[in-house]
């Protein structure tokens, strides 16, 4: 409830802040972990829902795919809870794993769900990213055709020339 939060707030009214952020955590250890998440979702939705009230938000999310179940749960939580403010919820997940994006609706069958796919950047918007890099054009030619229209993989190649390894996540691709 509500309550929960403003009871936090206030037990530490009257104590200096040292003694209120020692009980905050004393309270915060005694609880197991699923009334922690709870706790958490919460005092993220009442954040986000009391900002909203003076202003749109829009919060972006990026790669869902990467999200644990248990942060799914979280941000379940706090979308639902904070449906009736003014809040764009964007999230970004790979088309490849979309079992993240998946779980979230499962969990949320209320809420109205838009999905764009991205398309892979054209050869002239490679051409034009690409020229932002450091490198002779034939470096940044053969990046750009190796990247095949994604942004993120073609910046690590040409920043790669750099460094001249890439991440050990982009060895594979």
């Amino acid at each position: 409830a509500p309550g929960t939060l403003i009871l936090l707030d206030e037990i530490a009214v009257g104590t200096d802040p040292e003694q209120g952020a020692a009980l905050a955590q004393a309270l915060l250890e005694a609880m197991g972990h699923a009334q922690r998440a709870q706790l958490t979702a919460r005092a993220l939705a009442h954040l986000i829902t009391r900002t909203a009230l003076t202003r749109p938000l829009m919060l972006v999310v990026e790669d869902v795919h990467w999200a644990s179940v248990a942060t799914i749960e979280t941000l379940a939580r706090v979308v639902s809870a904070s449906q009736e403010a003014q809040v764009l919820w964007v999230l970004s997940s790979r088309v490849e794993e979309p079992l993240r994006l998946a779980d979230l609706q499962r969990l949320l069958p209320e809420v109205e769900v838009h999905e764009t796919t991205l398309a892979p950047l054209q050869p002239r918007e490679a051409r034009e990213l690409a020229r932002q890099f450091p490198g002779d054009d034939h470096w940044r030619q053969q990046c750009s055709e190796r990247a095949q229209g994604h942004p993120l993989f073609l910046t690590q190649l040409l920043m790669a020339e750099r460094h001249e390894q890439l991440p050990d996540s982009f060895q594979h691709l």
